[in-house]
């Protein structure tokens, strides 16, 4: 099998057809939105991502390459918090 490599992404989805327009509102809130987010799945009690913290039930790659340490590790330095390697 040969290993597939991904680019390091962060999605911001309008779920509602047509969109409600509250994703450009949105980022004026990134810092607090990401922080949030740390918080929740920080307290999630999975391992290793789920669909509390993580997961996407609408992920074309079933989820294979979502994982909880890695958003951490991402989320957390979007916010220029110190992590571990």
């Amino acid at each position: 099998m040969t290993p597939r490599y991904h680019i390091l992404r962060m999605f911001v989805v309008d779920s509602h057809k047509g969109g409600l327009g509250i994703t450009l509102k949105l980022f004026e809130f990134i810092p607090d939105l990401i922080a949030c987010a740390v918080v929740a799945i920080e307290s999630c009690e999975c391992e290793q991502g789920c669909s509390s913290c993580v997961w996407s039930s609408r992920c074309s790659e079933y989820n294979v390459v979502s994982d909880k340490k890695t958003s951490l590790l991402i989320l957390k330095s979007l916010l220029g918090q110190q992590t571990p390697q």
